[in-house]
């Protein structure tokens, strides 16, 4: 048996190629008759190798094709090239087809033209991917928003219009460029957060933020993440939607700005009256100059309420308000901070003296009050008084040491003033050294958080914790909370304990969205001593959200029942703008105070805390069980969260998991935990 020669391999091998190729390769005559017509033009024009053979192409061709066969074929006819070109061919089935086709000559042993070679390949799935992908890219640069994708690494990878005007910077100057090219240094760590927020497959929509513009100035920006998955469903990258609304945060403040005036009494309201303090403050360290802050509360103020009503109270609210108008000087500012406390600002004094004529004005002006709308009332008020530079440099030291010392007035002696200086000092120390130790501590660091954590009743997962402030005494060791709120509340403290627990809260927080989901929570107690009398509390949370790249939605206000005894259009204004600022409020130690349902209707509730008191004998008191069911089914048909305390025992848990309670918190599952502690737990549960 003879092999083959090398050129009889060769043949074959080509025939084989040709054979199976998936693009139609067809060879004609010069006089456009089909000589061959592999399986591809087979499979793509639905005709037979049999049905073609000896024929022309005609039949393939729409109308206006018949003279593009006769160009091609005299074209290839003459020696000439063809470029290759896209045309339409008709399938067997009468459908069109659009193909790229390919024209070579074939030539014969001396060099002579003696044929057509025509590879054609179905471009129509292709056209329709290039029409979508341009009718997608014409909508994406006609968007108002700035969308952008980026790769795994963060590297940019497309940059439409808006994202030019928004950032500006072209799409060939940010195109390979790291999507931190627009992020404050700030926000470096923010994006790693977001990321793998949505990675755990929990998206993030209209997140407010700031970034850069290309001019370096900050851009307040609504972002949106979602992933972008390849074929197999892997995460190749991740698509950005931003939205500028500088403009929107703009008028959010110039809006604030409008509202510094008190409704009811005319003067400025507790925004306008702090805000005036800064100014002050900054003022007076330009100029080397003093000034007075004069804290004032009318005495004995609820009884006037209780009495004659409290539309009768805003009166006599509204009459004080224009008496301390008309006793200070033009210089000089009156404000109302809430309910019946007023800050007055004076400015301008040459000595104490000075300071202390204008007090004793203002207090013999509200008792020179003998009626209001008829009603002989003889109102009377304590004043308290702090010194700029010498008892404070800031607002909040300023303002804690003129309560100091109005508390102290109004302890001793009502209807006079105190000022703080070289006297308040040594009367706290009297009344309770733990006050000057308490005033150390905030310096010296010796508070410290711990935090408990509230787990899902069905399951004991943990998506929040309660945060708790400790204090660790270098002498007495650790003081009880419940020793040292009372002082911080009645001496004037407690403003600066709560600021310290928030902002240590959120920047906890900040490391465990990142850890434990970008929904996670942390329940913070709010004092009624400072969350209701102060409404720049709602701003300083804002910008504490903001540094920290945290929502409203991670931060619970616990507030007792005891703190809406004052049932004012202050708490009403202030709840309401811890709503509108995405921050939950729960009713703290439920039951133990005055409930009142009207809480439930009027104020934006989103959980109820039953108190420990109720839960430690829910197994053998039928009372307490039945109060328990009664709470829980209460909240759940006004669609409030409920969170039970104080679980110590198993029977307690599965008594309240009967009673679908939507949360458990107690010793059973947990005490107050260090950071530490915290973070080992959480890896032992999930």
């Amino acid at each position: 048996m003879s092999l083959p020669s090398q050129s009889s391999l060769s043949a074959l091998s080509l025939e084989a190629i040709v054979s199976e190729c998936h693009d139609a390769i067809i060879t004609k005559s010069l006089d456009g008759k089909v000589t061959s017509w592999n399986a591809g033009a087979e499979k793509l024009f639905g005709y037979s190798s049999e049905e073609r053979l000896g024929q022309t192409m005609a039949v393939l061709f729409p109308s206006l094709g018949l003279q593009e066969e006769e160009q091609i074929l005299a074209t290839i006819g003459n020696g000439q090239l063809v470029e290759p070109f896209r045309t339409t061919r008709i399938h067997k089935s009468g459908r069109p087809i659009v193909v790229s086709v390919s024209v070579s000559p074939i030539r014969n042993t001396v060099g002579d033209v003696c044929g057509v070679l025509m590879v054609e390949r179905d471009v129509s799935s292709f056209l329709r991917q290039e029409h979508c992908s341009n009718h997608y890219e014409a909508i994406v640069n006609s968007a108002d928003d700035a969308i952008i994708s980026k790769s795994l690494d963060g590297t940019i990878e497309t940059w439409n219009s808006a994202a030019e005007k928004m950032f500006g910077y072209k799409a060939n100057e940010a195109i390979g460029q790291n999507i931190k090219l627009i992020f404050p240094k700030e926000r470096y760590a923010e994006e790693e957060k977001l990321i793998s927020s949505v990675l755990g497959e929990k998206p993030i929509r209209h997140f407010r933020t700031t970034r850069l513009h290309k001019d370096g100035r900050k851009i307040f920006a609504s972002v949106s993440i979602s992933p972008i998955f390849d074929a197999y469903g892997r995460v190749t990258g991740f698509s950005k939607i931003a939205r500028d609304i500088t403009k929107e945060i703009e008028h959010e403040k110039q809006f604030s700005r409008q509202i510094n005036y008190d409704g009811l009494t005319g003067i400025l309201n507790r925004e306008g009256i702090l805000n005036c303090v800064e100014e002050l403050i900054q003022l007076s360290q330009v100029r080397g100059k003093k000034f007075a802050l004069l804290s004032l509360n009318l005495d004995n103020f609820r009884a006037i309420n209780e009495r004659y009503g409290k539309a009768f109270g805003d009166r006599v609210l509204a009459r004080v308000a224009r008496e301390l108008q008309c006793h200070i000087r033009g210089a000089d500012e009156v404000g109302r901070l809430g309910g019946d406390e007023f800050l007055i600002c004076l400015f301008g004094f040459s000595d104490l003296e000075g300071v202390k004529k204008a007090a004793q004005k203002v207090v013999q002006a509200v008792s020179d009050i003998q009626d209001v709308k008829g009603v002989n009332i003889r109102p009377t008020a304590s004043v308290g008084i702090s010194i700029f530079p010498e008892d404070g440099k800031s607002r909040t030291v300023l303002l804690n040491r003129a309560n100091n010392a109005l508390a102290q007035v109004k302890h001793a002696n009502k209807n006079s003033y105190l000022l703080y200086s070289g006297v308040i000092g040594s009367e706290l120390k009297q009344d309770n050294l733990l006050v000057q130790e308490l005033k150390l501590a905030l310096n010296n660091e010796e508070l410290f958080l711990v935090f408990q954590p509230i787990c899902h009743a069905t399951d004991q997962r943990v998506d929040k914790v309660e945060v708790l402030v400790r204090w660790n005494h270098p002498e007495l060791g650790f003081v009880p909370p419940d020793v040292f709120i009372p002082l911080a509340e009645k001496y004037g403290l407690i403003s600066q304990i709560d600021e310290f627990v928030v902002r240590q809260a959120l920047k906890h927080l900040s490391r465990w969205t990142g850890l434990f989901g970008m929904d996670f929570q942390v329940s913070i107690n709010a004092s009624p001593f400072s969350f209701f009398a102060d409404e720049d509390s709602v701003n300083r949370i804002r910008d504490q959200l903001h540094e920290f790249g945290l929502k409203g939605e991670n931060v619970v206000l616990e507030i007792t029942e005891h703190s809406f005894l004052e049932d004012t259009a202050q708490t009403q204004k202030l709840l309401d703008a811890y709503h509108e600022l995405g921050v939950k409020i729960a009713i703290d130690d439920f039951g133990t105070g005055y409930s009142s349902l009207t809480y439930l209707r009027k104020y934006p509730i989103d959980y109820l805390k039953i108190d420990k008191v109720f839960v430690s004998a829910i197994e053998s008191n039928q009372m307490d069980y039945n109060l328990c069911q009664c709470v829980i089914e209460l909240a759940k048909k006004v669609g409030i969260k409920v969170v039970t305390e104080g679980i110590e025992t198993s029977t307690q848990k599965e008594t309240l998991q009967s009673l679908e309670s939507d949360y458990l918190q107690g010793y059973l599952f947990s005490k107050p935990l260090s950071e530490k502690a915290l973070l080992e737990y959480m890896k032992r549960i999930h």
